[in-house]
């Protein structure tokens, strides 16, 4: 896709400036010949000649405003072909950016912009630019020089202008097509955050009881394994309750669920108030709860259990306007060591010292036999 040939229709006179004029056409061509290689071009290919595009406006256009600004060119002259510059360089780093997404159609278009910008700029206002610094050089004012290449190129400016409108249109279509790129990668980011957000969401409904926002089962179970893992690994002191509310039938039948569902929820909360942050607490069925306490021993765990009891017995739970009602609990306790590192086998004893807690009369705690 080799469009341009460099002749003497782009020489303007100036060594510097047709120098490097010709370093663009080249550029410009290999641009085209990246883009005809394949059906699906390596965008390193395109992305290399878009680093040597970035790199050549950027010393070329300050060579040659340098040199228009030495020579004492026209300002409405020196602004507009400013412009220009400016107008490339803020065309190529978006439309790069969407060819570094794989987008092929923005390297088509970078191209065309390419082709309409260099037939505009190098054709029309270079050559202006040169045949105002020959007069100027000639001794003509940079006022009257400008004025008479403005009048002298008004047989060349319909095309010109032609050319500078499908320019703009290019422009605007390039500049259209990188805006709706960045409102979707920001569309993109904002549904993956969402997503991200649901599926947390869904993560902790899943995990959670949701009438007393503790761990469920499951969840409990998963993080028991955990802790077992963690502390069999190191040789540490852990403990294991199972704790159930006492006559938890009874008060369904006298006051009603809704009744029991306070009392669920307010057992709960009392039990949290007194474990630490380590602990770790979860419903793992009706009205029974389970405790991993880790790093904690028989002495410090049978000071806890004590004060489970009193906390529980002494709270007067509300259960509606006018009632409040007391509850007991009773706790089975299996600590490790001496109890071997087994997570089925100290839940069992623990489930073990509950029974026998209830059995003996409930509202007190039992430890697993060693």
């Amino acid at each position: 896709m080799q469009l341009f040939e460099w002749d003497g229709s782009f020489i303007t006179g100036n060594s510097l400036v047709d120098d490097q004029h010709e370093q663009l056409v080249n550029l410009i061509n290999r641009f085209g010949k990246s883009l005809s290689n394949s059906e699906s071009p390596a965008t390193s290919s395109i992305d290399d000649v878009c680093t040597e595009l970035i790199d050549y406006a950027n010393l070329h256009f300050r060579e040659e405003e340098r040199l228009m600004a030495s020579t004492g060119l026209d300002k409405r002259h020196l602004l507009e072909h400013h412009k220009q510059h400016e107008d490339l360089i803020s065309q190529i780093g978006p439309m790069r950016q969407l060819v570094l997404v794989g987008d092929l159609a923005a390297s088509k278009y970078m191209f065309e912009f390419l082709v309409n910008w260099l037939v505009f700029h190098i054709l029309g206002t270079d050559m202006l630019m040169a045949r105002q610094m020959r007069a100027i050089e000639g001794g003509v004012a940079s006022e009257e020089a400008y004025l008479v290449e403005e009048a002298e190129s008004k047989t060349n400016r319909q095309l010109l202008s032609s050319v500078k409108k499908l320019l703009h249109q290019v422009s605007q279509r390039n500049n259209m097509l990188a805006a709706l790129n960045n409102n979707l990668e920001q569309q993109v980011e904002e549904r993956t955050i969402a997503l991200t957000k649901a599926n947390n969401r869904l993560t902790e409904l899943a995990s959670t009881d949701a009438l007393t926002g503790l761990m469920n089962r499951r969840a409990f179970m998963e993080e028991a394994q955990a802790k077992f893992k963690l502390a069999k690994r190191y040789q540490r002191l852990l403990s294991f309750l199972m704790i159930d509310i006492d006559h938890f039938k009874k008060v369904n039948d006298t006051y009603g669920h809704q009744a029991g569902d306070i009392a669920l929820v307010e057992t709960s909360k009392i039990i949290k108030n007194c474990l630490r942050e380590t602990d770790v607490l979860g419903r793992i069925g009706g009205e029974e709860f389970a405790v991993l306490l880790p790093e904690t021993g028989l002495n410090q765990t049978t000071e806890l259990t004590g004060r489970l009891l009193e906390q529980v017995s002494s709270t007067k739970i509300k259960i509606d306007v006018c009632r409040k009602i007391s509850l007991t609990i009773s706790v089975g306790v299996a600590t490790v060591p001496p109890l071997s590192m087994n997570v089925d086998t100290v839940i069992k004893e623990a489930d073990k010292a509950l029974y026998k807690a209830k059995s003996e009369g409930r509202n007190r705690c039992c430890f697993a036999a060693t």
